[in-house]
């Protein structure tokens, strides 16, 4: 039988989850910004990993800042260029 432990642990990962996941789509309503510099010049990086997986099924992409180069999640359907 399934531990009350195991089953608190599962829904704890699950609300973390839930609560990343508005997180990121609350950011990048129209266009992403980078989270640690809040610079608009983004690109979107390429797919590395079990994460990004994970990410691409949420509707998450990858971006890296062309300003501070650090690398976060974003809605996918956020356009991927700035204006010029």
């Amino acid at each position: 039988m399934i531990g009350v432990s195991f089953v608190s642990a599962v829904l704890v990962f699950f609300a973390l989850w839930f609560i990343y996941l508005v997180l990121c789509y609350s950011r990048a309503r129209l266009l992403p910004q980078c989270w640690k510099c809040g610079a608009a010049k983004v690109r979107r990086s390429h797919f590395h990993g079990f994460l990004d997986t994970v990410a691409a099924i949420s509707l998450l992409s990858p971006f890296r800042c062309s300003g501070c180069r650090s690398r976060f999640y974003a809605l996918r359907l956020a356009r991927s260029h700035p204006l010029t």
